[in-house]
């Protein structure tokens, strides 16, 4: 079983997350997404949520991952958090 750490520029709007990823993937750095447009508190560890299982990444998420996906981007992701 897969250990996934996940982070997240958390944002409240479907708009703002396709704006922010159209910038992440001009290449704007994931740290730099996180201090200028999250709202979450996580913001203050860099986005971090942590260590989960993969299987818990599928139920939050609704993703299935594999190490080929190791460091990169996914999203925008609507999640009921």
């Amino acid at each position: 079983m897969l250990k996934i750490r996940a982070s997240q520029i958390f944002i409240r709007t479907p708009e703002e997350a396709a704006a922010i990823k159209k910038e992440l993937d001009a290449d704007l750095p994931f740290l730099q997404g996180v201090e200028k447009y999250s709202v979450c508190p996580s913001k203050e560890k860099e986005g971090d949520l942590g260590w989960m299982d993969e299987s818990n990444l599928g139920e939050s998420f609704g993703l299935t991952l594999t190490l080929e996906d190791k460091g990169k981007v996914f999203g925008p992701i609507h999640s009921p958090y």
